[in-house]
């Protein structure tokens, strides 16, 4: 696991309902509960772990979303998803499971613009079978680095989305480097976790 990986994973789990929030531009949702990444596996079957696995609650739904954080965009992450939500969706549930009434995935790319997000297999030979699946996936390139600090200062964001912005769109510029530094320091009154912030920023800044 890179220093992305680790520093995503924290930043995730740091904040889980705001990060979902802002990753499905839901503002309903909130974070319930994490599901075990190790999944159940049979003796002729693979190990299967996914990067985060999350049961999402909006009312009295609730909903589990495997999500992948990629440090460079990868074109499989479909299908890997597909094997992981399936496996999940099928295993047989213990006492205390939480019921879900849907799984869905998503993927955040780090770096890169890689188009994949819809999975389409349709028969020729059966014209009435077909597969298809449709995940969310965001490229922090593609995200106005201003508008996320603009968020943040309003306290529609949660500030530990702030390291990401590096990695955004115009991200690197010092103005918006300065003035997000400001904000976090606003959002965030313990000592620790502004340090833990600062340490976060130079890890995604090292592109």
């Amino acid at each position: 696991m890179n220093d992305y990986d680790k520093a995503g994973r924290y930043l995730v789990k740091r904040e889980p309902t705001g990060f979902f929030r802002w990753l499905l531009a839901n503002p309903a949702v909130s974070f319930d509960a994490w599901i075990d990444s190790r999944r159940v596996a049979l003796p002729d079957q693979n190990d299967l772990t996914n990067d985060l696995v999350a049961v999402l609650r909006n009312g009295d739904e609730l909903e589990g979303i495997c999500l992948e954080l990629e440090a460079k965009a990868r074109a499989d992450a479909l299908t890997r998803l597909l094997e992981y939500m399936v496996r999940l969706w099928t295993e047989p549930g213990g006492p205390g499971s939480l019921r879900v009434s849907c799984v869905a995935g998503a993927v955040l790319d780090f770096t890169g613009r890689s188009p994949a997000r819809k999975l389409s297999l349709r028969s020729t030979i059966t014209p009435n079978c077909r597969l298809e699946l449709t995940i969310v996936r965001r490229r922090l390139v593609e995200e106005k680095a201003a508008k996320l600090v603009t968020d943040v200062a309003a306290g529609n964001a949660s500030p530990w989305l702030l390291p990401w912005v590096p990695l955004m769109d115009r991200g690197g510029e010092s103005g918006t480097i300065t003035r997000w530094l400001q904000k976090a320091a606003r959002r965030l009154i313990d000592r620790r976790d502004r340090a833990d912030l600062g340490l976060l920023v130079r890890v995604f800044a090292r592109t």
